[in-house]
């Protein structure tokens, strides 16, 4: 891992960043999965932490990572699902992906730790946290409209929303 750790992490680094160059060029709302912050304050952090990047390797790194935050746009809305490490990895095992099947409890904790450090001190905007042990927003329309409306009334007014005009 300490091999490619650098490489494959400032691949994902500028992946990440020619798609909010690419989204930055679209009109509406745009929703990501997972953001280029994500990236780096949380995954190539915990490979900086265990070791797996030189000195100069994660200065170059995250001067890059600080350049990109100044040419992006932040986001007007983050939304953080939490849950326990008890359904964090029954998730894990019903996905069923190989590369997922042995991942180390101490990584997990160690990126919860990395996340909830992180959120605590978010400096870009709004933060939703959604704890999603039981909350089935998906399946139950119930929970769908909380989180709709929890959603919503986080958003600037000024986002256009589908079935809304401009200023609505």
């Amino acid at each position: 891992m300490s091999s490619w750790a650098f490489h494959s992490q400032l691949y994902f680094l500028s992946s990440k960043f020619r798609m909010h160059q690419q989204l930055e060029q679209s009109n509406g709302v745009v929703v990501l999965d997972r953001t280029i912050y994500e990236d780096a304050e949380i995954f190539a952090t915990a490979l900086h932490k265990m070791r797996k990047f030189t000195g100069r390797d994660w200065d170059t790194y995250w001067k890059f990572y600080q350049t990109i935050l100044g040419a992006i746009r932040r986001p007007d809305l983050m939304i953080y699902l939490r849950c326990s490490m008890r359904t964090l990895r029954k998730r894990i095992r019903l996905r069923g992906r190989d590369m997922e099947r042995d991942i180390p409890l101490t990584y997990l904790k160690r990126l919860e730790n990395l996340y909830e450090n992180w959120l605590s001190t978010y400096p870009y905007g709004e933060v939703l946290v959604l704890d999603t042990d039981k909350l089935d927003y998906i399946n139950d329309m119930v929970d769908c409209l909380d989180v709709m409306e929890r959603v919503e009334a986080l958003l600037p007014a000024t986002l256009e929303r589908p079935g809304m005009k401009s200023g609505a």
